[in-house]
């Protein structure tokens, strides 16, 4: 008897201490109230370090994260230049526009003579000429760009003549008297030209494209 009462006295202590029963607790309603005072952790509490808490917090979608990096050959030539870079610019208007170095640099004794540029450093397949301190000629050895009309290294001379019918002029080549010089005439009133050079075998293996006189010549700067 003893013991009956005694865990019917435990009972109800338990009872009264333990709050509601997972039942009682599903019904109480959440209340979210703006002005309730902020209660602060103890020192004890465990908090995130910042960089858990950084991965943790969504952020905005950066817009260039799955864009892949910008190729300096995405800008291919035109009757006009390259990409942003237009003939008759300066230099200092050029590494403006291009956003990104242009290796190479003018003759300290004379400023005004020939010289190349290089959007890549180390690499000279794809070379813009200045003369004069101006954009006056792009020159192309590489088969991956392609020329306005659809030429390229490595198409041989029926392929060009297809692509430009009767706007190809063939001159004289300098030093083979088997390869070719093909001079394109631009479709519209652009001042530049086309140049296609060929080996003995017919094939393209440079061109350029540019203002005359000096998208003709032949040695380049040289």
């Amino acid at each position: 008897m003893m013991k009956t009462a005694t865990m019917l006295a435990m009972l109800a202590a338990l009872t009264g201490c333990g709050g509601a029963t997972p039942q009682d607790a599903a019904t109480i309603p959440v209340v979210s109230d703006r002005s309730a005072t902020t209660i602060k952790p103890s020192s004890s509490s465990t908090l995130p370090d910042s960089a858990s808490f950084s991965a943790a917090t969504p952020r905005a979608p950066n817009a260039n994260a799955s864009m892949p990096a910008r190729s300096v050959y995405d800008a291919l030539p035109d009757f006009n230049g390259l990409g942003p870079l237009r003939f008759g610019m300066d230099e200092q208007q050029m590494q403006k526009a291009w956003t990104r170095p242009l290796y190479g640099a003018a003759s300290a004794n004379d400023p005004n003579a020939c010289y190349y540029l290089r959007p890549r450093k180390d690499e000279y397949s794809l070379l813009l000429m200045m003369e004069g301190g101006k954009f006056v000629r792009v020159d192309v050895r590489k088969d991956s760009i392609t020329a306005p009309g659809g030429g390229r290294v490595g198409l041989a001379v029926d392929g060009l003549r297809k692509l430009y019918a009767d706007r190809i002029e063939a001159m004289p080549n300098k030093y083979d008297s088997a390869a070719h010089t093909l001079r394109v005439i631009p479709p519209h009133d652009e001042h530049a030209r086309l140049v296609f050079e060929t080996d003995a075998n017919g094939k393209v293996v440079s061109w350029r494209i540019g203002l005359p006189p000096p998208v003709d010549y032949v040695e380049g700067c040289s």
